[in-house]
C-alpha cells in the first residue's frame, strides 16, 4: 500500500467528511466519477434520471445516453432567477426515479443549488443522489453526511491541484453494488 496515496485519500475523506478512506476512489476527474456511476448502476428498461436544466456535459450525456438502455433522463427547468425549482423538482418524481444527479454549484452562472433540501426530497422518494461537486467543492464546505450525499464527483485541478486527478466519493454499502465498469 502506497502511504502517501493513503494520505491523499484520509485528506479527502476529512475534506468531505466521508465516513470512511474506502469511501474514496481517485478518477481522472468529475466526468469519470459521474460516468462510473452511470455505467456502474443496475438500469432497468423505464428507470428514470432526474437532472436539472443547468448540467455541465458531464453531468448530461452520461445520461442521455443510457436512453439506449431505455434510461430517460428528465431535466428540471430552473426558475426565471435562475435558482433551482424545488416545486417542479417534487413532481419530477415518478415510481421508475432511481437517481438524482445534480450540479452543487453550476458552472454557468455560479448559483448554488439547495443540496440538503434535494438530498431529503430524493431520500424521501427512494432515490438515490449524485453530486457533481466539482465547481463547489473550491469554494464551499461539502459535508457529505450532513447533507446526506450518496455520490459525489469533483476534480483536483478545479482545487489548484494536478490536471488529471479528481475523486468520487460513495458511500460504501452503495460503492459494493456497483457492477464493474473498466475490466481488464
Amino acid at each position: 500500500v502506497n502511504i502517501e496515496v493513503e494520505k491523499a485519500r484520509e485528506n479527502i475523506k476529512r475534506l468531505i467528511n466521508a465516513k470512511k478512506s474506502s469511501e474514496i476512489i481517485f478518477t481522472k476527474n468529475t466526468t469519470e466519477g459521474i460516468n462510473l456511476i452511470a455505467n456502474s448502476l443496475n438500469w432497468k428498461k423505464g428507470d428514470e434520471i432526474i437532472i436539472s436544466d443547468k448540467e455541465h456535459n458531464s453531468n448530461l450525456i452520461p445520461w442521455l445516453k443510457l436512453k439506449e438502455k431505455g434510461v430517460k433522463a428528465v431535466v428540471v427547468e430552473s426558475n426565471e432567477d435562475n435558482t433551482f425549482n424545488i416545486d417542479k423538482f417534487k413532481e419530477s418524481f415518478t415510481k421508475n426515479t432511481q437517481l438524482v444527479s445534480v450540479v452543487h454549484t453550476s458552472n454557468f452562472d455560479g448559483v448554488t443549488n439547495p443540496i440538503k433540501e434535494i438530498s431529503q426530497i430524493t431520500h424521501k422518494n427512494n432515490a438515490l443522489l449524485l453530486v457533481d461537486g466539482a465547481q463547489g467543492i473550491p469554494h464551499s464546505e461539502i459535508d457529505v453526511r450532513k447533507l446526506n450525499i450518496d455520490f459525489l464527483a469533483f476534480s483536483g485541478h478545479k482545487m489548484l491541484g494536478p490536471t488529471g486527478t479528481g475523486a468520487l466519493y460513495g458511500k460504501k454499502e452503495l460503492l459494493k453494488k456497483l457492477n464493474q465498469f473498466i475490466v481488464g
